[in-house]
């Protein structure tokens, strides 16, 4: 895919997860919608990790921080799975990712991600009554890490 393919794809998650936000507030259900379209745009971004890290367009940020809007979008209906499912998404894409060969930045940097999402499922645990699947997800961390 070309640099303009991908900036252009980069350009288009902004616009979808910024509406997304904007809307988040008053309709949910609607702004489902446009970070539906920005996580399908982080996903196409990550086919292409290695170029779009050539580029300087930060692939793996997308990526979470479309699982994180898609999950509060979730949390606001109450659809506590959905949600779950969101947040371990982009956990095991850094799970992914770390076991890769990567140099020792890029490693750094992952862990470090990881480590904020594990610290911000394990706030979704506690809110959503579910604290198990935290305890369930960092033990499989902890055996497969």
């Amino acid at each position: 895919m070309s640099t303009t393919d991908l900036t252009h794809i980069e350009n288009d998650w902004k616009k979808a997860t910024n509406l997304g936000n904007t809307v988040v507030s008053d309709k949910v259900k609607a702004s489902l919608y446009n970070h539906k379209e920005a996580l399908k745009k982080a996903e196409t971004l990550m086919k292409y990790h290695s170029k779009c890290i050539k580029l300087n367009i930060p692939v793996v940020d997308i990526f979470i921080i479309s699982c994180n809007n898609l999950a509060e979008a979730y949390c606001l209906m109450k659809n506590w799975d959905k949600a779950d499912k969101m947040i371990k998404r982009s956990i095991y894409y850094l799970e992914y990712l770390e076991k890769q060969d990567i140099t020792n930045e890029f490693s750094v940097k992952y862990l470090k991600q990881l480590t904020k999402q594990m610290l911000y499922y394990k706030e979704f645990t506690e809110r959503s009554r579910l604290p198990e699947n935290y305890v369930e997800l960092e033990r499989y961390l902890i055996v497969n890490f």
